[in-house]
């Protein structure tokens, strides 16, 4: 049985060291994004944001990647890098001559694993912006249900969470988005959302990621979630 992975992290954009937003540098929105080799790309918010075709193995998770941020970095303006930041407060200058579409919170809400509540959607207050490194996982059919969903999101938090604490230093970005246990259920799976971005940052960790999420995921369908009833 399959499980597949995709990711959609959201990273800031710099100018001569400084945090500038991105509305309009690149194409591509949350509606429809701009469609390149390997994924997408779009503006969230203030972020860019890019996301990868899904995959079940971990060279084509590190290609995919690697060749969407490349993709993303050719399409910036003169001048803009990207920066991997978890969360950033603006000026409150900058804030003030941003537009409504450019400080919207997220559409949906999320669930927590732990607690089983749904989560409104934060309102962006004080400046601060955060930003994601969200994994999809694909569950077999067999093992879509919402328990499955909820098991795997306690699952990668218990397996993952030195790994993930051991990259994240910002403690920002909670207070709007990434508290454990953040997911949201698809039909396809389910959209784990307490990673940050942080992982992105370099080769060791993008793998790191892929091979901590799929042997735990992968764990729990070979013994059917007996060891998560």
């Amino acid at each position: 049985m399959t499980v597949t992975l995709g990711c959609d992290p959201e990273l800031l954009a710099i100018r001569d060291g400084e945090v500038v937003p991105a509305v309009d540098m690149i194409p591509g929105t949350k509606e429809d994004p701009y469609r390149v080799t390997h994924g997408a790309v779009q503006i969230d918010g203030t972020a860019l944001e890019f996301n990868i075709d899904p995959v079940t193995n971990g060279s084509d998770w590190a290609r995919n990647i690697n060749s969407v941020l490349e993709d993303l970095k050719g399409m910036l303006p003169e001048g803009i890098s990207m920066a991997f930041l978890s969360s950033y407060r603006y000026p409150k200058r900058i804030w003030s001559e941003l537009p409504p579409s450019a400080i919207r919170s997220g559409c949906s809400p999320d669930f927590d694993a732990y607690m089983l509540i749904e989560r409104s959607p934060p309102r962006l207050v004080d400046c601060l912006v955060s930003c994601g490194g969200h994994v999809h996982v694909g569950l077999p059919d067999a093992f879509n249900e919402w328990k499955h969903k909820v098991i795997s999101v306690r699952a990668l938090e218990e397996h993952l969470g030195t790994f993930l604490s051991d990259l994240e230093h910002d403690t920002e970005r909670t207070k709007l988005y990434g508290q454990p246990g953040s997911f949201r259920p698809k039909d396809y799976g389910f959209e784990w959302r307490s990673p940050s971005n942080q992982w992105v940052q370099c080769q060791a960790t993008i793998d790191g990621m892929y091979d901590r999420v799929m042997r735990t995921v992968d764990g729990l369908i070979e013994t059917e979630f007996a060891d998560y009833g």
